[in-house]
């Protein structure tokens, strides 16, 4: 693989003073009162970020020490001459896994990646490659599914499974298309980012992004950024406690309209909160490295339609899926059977493949397939749900958000946002319940719904769409996507969100103070959280 470019110097390439200069020029620059300063600022943010994780005890403690060290990582790492930070960022990672796994099953991991990475490097026909990666994935596949055949492996098959099965598909799509700079340090930054060890699931990055977005835009605006996407995520972690403890219910308890709806609403955003706050903390987590990473959700709670639930939710998920499985089959379909029934026979292949990825994932969660027919039916009419929605679109055009909106377009965009939610949770129940006749029982509970309580569902919907119509009518920020890595920004884009931040994080540690609240109802025992947690994320297979 090709060395990673080189920075120019005044000195000659190669040369002792050719670093000692970098690193000189790199100190200097960051030790202006200026950047201190906003230095400072980051440090407090993340500092009080690992206080309140700790405090609100949302994360093992291991995890606390191991963030402590990544702080003092960053610091370093800002101190030094770009080319030399990905190398760094690589040694950080191996270095924290190894803290929080041990060296022998480190050790296991690196000889996993770089024998992967030389496979996939071999000289031989891309197609030789490819398929030598693949068996290897599926010998990994074979030994996970049989227990303690590898014991130093058996803690962390979770990690091998999020470090190596999408991540190398990808991978290799990029290598086979030279969409990307490769290097053997690109290469380990990308199979063991830092914080594979913190979450057995993490959002599927591309590696080209990876690459392109590295070291780009404003330096203290990229830091600032990540500090502010973990506090995100801490924030969602501390909803999805909060409405696991006091507002799950069973579907034994769910006995009319109002039970229904608050069953169908908790079970849908207990996962959707637990995997955007940990999405968010290691997105933000790599900006605190110099990795200008795209956000993961786009506001998916506003959409007005299954297109755009789908072009909202998991974008990342949802590029990878695009990039891989749609495109190379929409565009041969469409010179053989026409645009419209290319597009139909793309998406139900894109969701047959989803689904199948999402019982693989499971299977390096698990050990095995679980293959729930509840799974495969809300993946199901969920493709049909999007097909039906493309019909329309390809049928009558899209609509698109004008800026001289009528009142009746921002009711009916409303209303729309509130039947896409609806149906969304709906649907989603099936694969919260444990057959699908207790999702009919409690769909079946809405015929008992009092004039009251269909008030009060209403309501609550309502909401959601007045939310539609305000991010309708709100002008976007342009980014600073322009700037170079270091150079100067806006002021508010940087000191705006750093106070935000800082008082937010100051808020919720005083509330964590307080005596802990009691359950909603006083009448109903205190459910077991970890029994609670562990039930939900295992039907919701932890990556949807």
């Amino acid at each position: 693989m090709p060395d990673e470019p080189r920075v120019e110097s005044a000195t000659e390439p190669g040369s002792p003073s050719t670093g000692r200069t970098a690193v000189l020029l790199s100190v200097r620059e960051s030790l202006r009162a200026g950047n201190l300063g906003r230095l400072a600022v980051v440090l407090v943010q993340f500092g009080l970020v690992i206080v309140l994780l700790r405090e609100l005890d949302l994360l093992p403690p291991v995890i606390h020490r191991m963030l402590a060290i990544v702080g003092a990582g960053f610091l370093v790492h800002h101190f030094l001459p770009p080319r030399w930070r990905m190398k760094f960022f690589v040694g950080l990672s191996i270095g924290t896994t190894c803290f929080i796994a041990g060296a022998p099953t480190t050790a296991a991991l690196v000889a996993i990646g770089a024998v992967l990475i030389g496979l996939a490097h071999v000289p031989a026909p891309f197609p030789v490659r490819a398929g030598l990666v693949a068996a290897s994935i599926a010998v990994l596949a074979y030994v996970r599914s049989v227990p303690d055949m590898v014991p130093a492996l058996e803690p962390v098959w979770p990690i091998v499974g999020s470090m190596f099965m999408f991540r190398m598909i990808i991978y290799l799509y990029d290598l086979k298309h030279r969409s990307a700079p490769f290097s053997p340090a690109r290469a380990f930054a990308y199979l063991f980012m830092l914080p594979n060890v913190l979450f057995t699931v993490l959002p599927i990055v591309d590696y080209r992004t990876l690459c392109k977005t590295h070291l780009t835009g404003d330096t203290f605006e990229t830091y600032q950024r990540g500090t502010w996407r973990i506090l995100r995520g801490v924030v969602q972690l501390v909803l999805f406690r909060l409405i696991l403890r006091d507002w799950m219910l069973e579907t034994a308890e769910v006995v009319d309209g109002a039970t229904a709806a608050q069953f169908l609403a908790t079970t849908f955003l207990v996962l959707f909160l637990r995997l955007a706050g940990s999405f968010n903390i290691v997105i933000g987590l790599m900006g605190l490295f110099g990795f200008n990473l795209p956000p993961v959700y786009n506001n998916f709670l506003l959409a007005s339609s299954f297109t755009e639930v789908w072009r909202r939710t998991n974008i990342y998920c949802k590029d990878f899926l695009l990039k891989v499985f749609f495109q190379p089959v929409l565009l041969p379909m469409r010179r053989r059977i026409g645009g419209t029934g290319a597009l139909f026979v793309a998406t139900a292949w894109t969701f047959l493949v989803t689904w199948i990825l999402h019982e693989c994932q499971a299977h390096w969660l698990r050990g095995y397939f679980p293959f729930r027919f509840q799974s495969m039916l809300f993946w199901g009419t969920l493709g049909t749900l999007i097909c039906g929605n493309l019909y329309l679109e390809q049928r009558f055009g899209r609509r698109r958000l004008s800026r001289a909106r009528t009142v009746g377009e921002d009711v009916f965009l409303a209303l729309r946002t509130m039947g896409t939610f609806s149906t969304l949770i709906s649907i989603w129940a099936l694969k919260q319940t444990d057959t699908v006749a207790d999702w009919v029982g409690v769909m079946s509970a809405f015929g008992s719904t009092s004039g009251l309580q269909l008030l009060a569902i209403v309501g609550a919907l309502s909401l959601l769409g007045i939310g539609a119509v305000v991010e309708a009518h709100t002008p976007r920020e342009k980014p600073l996507g322009s700037l170079a890595f270091g150079a100067a920004q806006e002021p508010r884009r940087f000191w705006k969100p750093a106070v935000i931040g800082i008082l937010g994080s100051i808020a919720l540690l005083v509330l964590a103070q307080f005596q802990e609240l009691e359950p909603v109802s006083p009448t109903r025992k205190k459910p077991d959280f970890r029994q609670m947690r562990e039930r939900v994320l295992r039907r919701g297979e932890l990556g949807d």
